[in-house]
């Protein structure tokens, strides 16, 4: 459902970009995640640095700072 959220999103602000030879079509199968995938202790190691942070309330310069440093990265 995303990818077609997206691709339906796209083309309604750029419908010039389909070309002659596009042509709708349906996927075989819908995207299935096992859920064991999202269990267990490789959760956590899989989880992006920003998702690794403490939580609770930053700072505007906290936040500033921590964008700056990861986007740098």
């Amino acid at each position: 459902a995303f990818p077609t959220l997206l691709c339906s999103i796209i083309l309604g602000q750029h419908p010039d970009i389909l070309g002659s030879v596009d042509t709708p079509c349906r996927r075989q199968a819908k995207l299935s995640l096992n859920q064991r995938l999202l269990t267990g202790t490789h959760v956590e190691d899989s989880a992006g640095p920003s998702v690794q942070q403490q939580a609770g309330a930053l700072t505007r310069k906290q936040m500033i700072a921590d964008l700056t440093e990861t986007s740098r990265a």
